[in-house]
């Protein structure tokens, strides 16, 4: 809980009083003991718009805080990562591809892209390019490439492929079980919201 938080509970008497009656019977002050004794007092305050020069919107306000910051202690990276995808989901929802149009100057980008990757996939027989069926609503522009060898010769080739990148917002390169190599690249704003 912010310092000014802390400030504000520490003015309460109520609350003073049972911190010392904590430090009295030997009970250790920490948010999980401390936290009860909180929400008791703001349950009892509801109704009231100060206690002792306090309001008692800022002390809820404290105790709402101090909840969250115990909630996202609670939960690790796996958890955070499943709640961002229920929220994406969500606005996807509620948005209508009808609503989006075409960017032209990222979507030459996102085809120069394709076209690098087109090209140096005709080497192999078991390279290919795919193409991610996005929704104009998601705005971004996502490609695949897999291919037996990955290789650039010349410093054209290489500054080729470093200008198709710089239109990039995500970029991974892995090797895939089978021995192959596997760069997945993202394009931002090749859709976006029609503002007509």
């Amino acid at each position: 809980m912010p310092n000014f938080f802390v400030g504000q509970w520490l003015g309460v008497t109520r609350f003073q009083n049972e911190l010392q009656n904590m430090v009295d019977q030997g009970v250790e002050i920490n948010t999980e003991t401390v936290l009860p004794v909180m929400t008791s007092i703001v349950k009892e305050l509801s109704g009231k718009d100060h206690v002792d020069g306090v309001s008692v919107n800022t002390l809820a306000k404290g105790v709402r805080l101090l909840k969250d910051a115990v909630d996202a202690q609670d939960h690790d990276d796996e958890w955070f990562i499943k709640k961002f995808g229920q929220i994406y989901e969500r606005v996807m929802e509620l948005r209508e591809n009808n609503d989006y149009v075409v960017n032209p100057g990222q979507m030459d980008k996102f085809l120069d892209l394709i076209s690098f990757f087109m090209s140096k996939a005709s080497k192999y027989d078991d390279d290919f390019v795919e193409i991610e069926k996005n929704d104009p609503k998601q705005e971004f522009g996502g490609v695949t490439a897999t291919f037996v060898v990955f290789d650039l010769h010349g410093a054209a080739e290489v500054q080729g492929f470093c200008k198709v990148l710089k239109c990039c917002s995500a970029i991974s390169i892995e090797a895939t079980s089978d021995g192959m190599v596997c760069i997945s690249c993202t394009v931002p704003d090749v859709f976006v919201r029609n503002v007509d």
